[in-house]
């Protein structure tokens, strides 16, 4: 079957939709490919009761002070960093799609 959705978007939405795809914090619109991709990939990750596009969480293990902490602390609190991370970006996504009905 094929969809039409009409879709309007800003140039700052297009730029934000873009650099949440990309995880670059430039000045770039999305381009209606990217836009059809991401679509197709939302209704793919809600049949398969999965996330796609889900950035991985930042690296941090350079800005901490390794003197002050053990290796098992460390990897803790990175481990306890990606979990909040992934949930945060979760719970976005959820508040995106209930914004976006």
């Amino acid at each position: 079957m094929n969809v039409n959705v009409k879709i309007t978007l800003s140039d700052e939405q297009r730029n934000v939709m873009y650099r949440r795809i990309s995880g670059k914090s430039v000045k770039r619109l999305i381009s209606r490919a990217e836009v059809s991709q991401l679509v197709q990939d939302f209704i793919a990750s809600q049949l398969n009761g999965t996330f796609v596009n889900e950035p991985e969480a930042p690296d941090i293990q350079e800005s901490i002070n390794t003197a002050e902490f053990s290796d098992a602390d460390i990897t803790e609190t990175l481990m306890q960093n990606k979990m909040l991370h992934s949930r945060c970006n979760r719970l976005q996504h959820k508040l995106d799609t209930l914004a976006a009905k």
